[in-house]
C-alpha cells in the first residue's frame, strides 16, 4: 500500500489542509512504534484496500479503519494526528 500516495491524497482535502507545513511531524509519526504497526495491520490486507479504494468500496475502508482505531496503537495514532489538526 502506498501510503505516501494516500497520505499526500489527505493533504488536498480540506481537513487535510490543516496538516499542511507539519510534514516533519507526520513522518514522526508514521516512523513511531504506532506508525509502523498501523501501517503492518493495514498491509496484511494491502491487495484488498487498494481494490476498495479503486473501486470505493466505502464499506470496506470503514471497516479496515474502524478495526485499526479499535487497536490501542491505532487509538494511539489517530489521538495524535488529531492533536496536529489543532
Amino acid at each position: 500500500m502506498d501510503l505516501g500516495k494516500t497520505a499526500a491524497d489527505l493533504l488536498n482535502t480540506p481537513a487535510g489542509a490543516k496538516l499542511s507545513g507539519k510534514k516533519e511531524d507526520i513522518e514522526k509519526l508514521m516512523n513511531s512504534q504506532e506508525g509502523q504497526n498501523v501501517r503492518n495491520m493495514l498491509c496484511r490486507d494491502e491487495a484488498g484496500l487498494q481494490a476498495a479504494l479503486a473501486d470505493g468500496d466505502m464499506d470496506t475502508l470503514k471497516k479496515a479503519l474502524a478495526d485499526v482505531l479499535k487497536t490501542e496503537d491505532g487509538a494511539k495514532l489517530a489521538e495524535q494526528i488529531q492533536n496536529l489538526m489543532k
